[in-house]
């Protein structure tokens, strides 16, 4: 009887892929994750994490994975170097550009690109 029910379920899996499309599924599901993951770890904005997550999903797992590793990394470079020069030069607008400046060739030559938003290329 199990099984009965589990193939149904597949089947009914199969015909919603067909009409919606994987992509667009998966998008579904991983809005609803972030969001909850978010909220339960306390962040303010956790509407925020759905929306990145659908820029997240690419065709295969091995991309999404490794545009989420870059991501990941690309964010702990940025933190660290905003951070080291926030402190040393204070809180002001250039400071921004001079950490845009210094990070963009950073992330670059570290093969980070992929990390970064496409308008910045």
């Amino acid at each position: 009887m199990c099984k009965k029910r589990m193939l149904e379920i597949m089947g009914l899996l199969n015909k919603i892929t067909e009409v919606i499309g994987l992509r667009i599924l998966k998008s579904g599901f991983a809005i609803i994750f972030a969001t909850y993951l978010a909220m339960f770890i306390g962040l303010e904005h956790a509407a925020t994490a759905g929306v990145f997550s659908i820029l997240s999903i690419l065709d295969t797992k091995r991309k999404t994975l490794q545009v989420g590793t870059n991501r990941f990394i690309s964010a702990l470079v940025g933190l660290g170097l905003s951070s080291m020069l926030f402190t040393l030069l204070g809180y002001e607008v250039y400071v921004v550009g001079i950490i845009v400046v210094v990070f963009l060739p950073l992330a670059r030559k570290f093969d980070l690109e992929s990390g970064l938003q496409q308008d910045c290329w």
